[in-house]
């Protein structure tokens, strides 16, 4: 996968490197929300255009928001995308 383009309008990550030998899923919670992105996540499937909307992310999983966007010719909108992390 790889993201083309886009803007990030704002980030927040809290790390806690307290314990490095022991890191836990609470160690990790960042946010951030985008626009304008362009995602081509399979090589055999059209990208996903103009993307807004946010992504919540810890240790065990992300959490995507896509408030608009477009594939070809149709339009994506208020839809969710929850990826979890497999190798824990």
């Amino acid at each position: 996968s790889s993201i083309k383009k886009g803007h990030v309008h704002k980030a927040s990550v809290k790390l806690n490197l307290a314990d490095i030998r022991n890191i836990n899923k609470e160690d990790l919670d960042a946010y951030l929300t985008f626009y304008d992105l362009d995602l081509n996540y399979f090589n055999d499937h059209k990208p996903i255009t103009n993307i807004s909307g946010n992504a919540h992310f810890d240790l065990e999983k992300v959490k995507i928001s896509i408030n608009k966007g477009n594939i070809g010719t149709a339009s994506v909108e208020n839809s969710k995308v929850t990826i979890n992390f497999l190798d824990q």
